[in-house]
């Protein structure tokens, strides 16, 4: 709201419409000045749920690169972001977008790039008879005890 001071001193300061501005707590002030600050707060809230968020996927993909069990730390973000999403910090598009780049982030290759090339490596072992493509490595199974 532009303010303009009138010429007489200590005047009070009068907005576009001539009302007195000095006094932010009359019927409407008070009521804006509460809307802000929960839009703010909300605010807040909103980029430190993306940024754990962020820190869970980085976490899930970093494991699953090194071959590990990410099963738990899946679970965890699958109740995170439904929670996320109950309490408005976050819209379905805002989750896809942010695993989108994080798991770019850590693969170098997009989600839907990496799905096929996994199913077609998995249907051409079935094909060919090697059975060894799905057995877990000891060393794997010892780093999950």
């Amino acid at each position: 709201m532009q303010l303009i001071k009138e010429q007489v001193p200590d005047a009070p300061t009068r907005n576009r419409t001539g009302h007195d501005a000095d006094n932010i707590t009359g019927k409407f002030g008070q009521g804006c000045q509460n809307a802000l600050q929960e839009a703010t707060m909300n605010m807040l809230q909103q980029d430190l749920f993306l940024i754990t968020l962020e820190s869970q996927f980085r976490d899930i993909f970093q494991t699953s690169k090194a071959g590990k069990d990410n099963s738990e730390q899946r679970l965890r973000a699958q109740g995170f972001i439904h929670a996320g999403e109950l309490l408005q910090l976050c819209t379905r598009q805002q989750v896809q977008q942010l695993m989108e780049r994080v798991h770019l982030e850590v693969f170098g290759i997009r989600i839907s790039e990496r799905q096929p090339a996994e199913a077609r490596r998995r249907q051409q072992a079935l094909q060919l008879g090697d059975y060894d493509y799905f057995d877990e490595p000891a060393f794997i199974r010892s780093q999950r005890e």
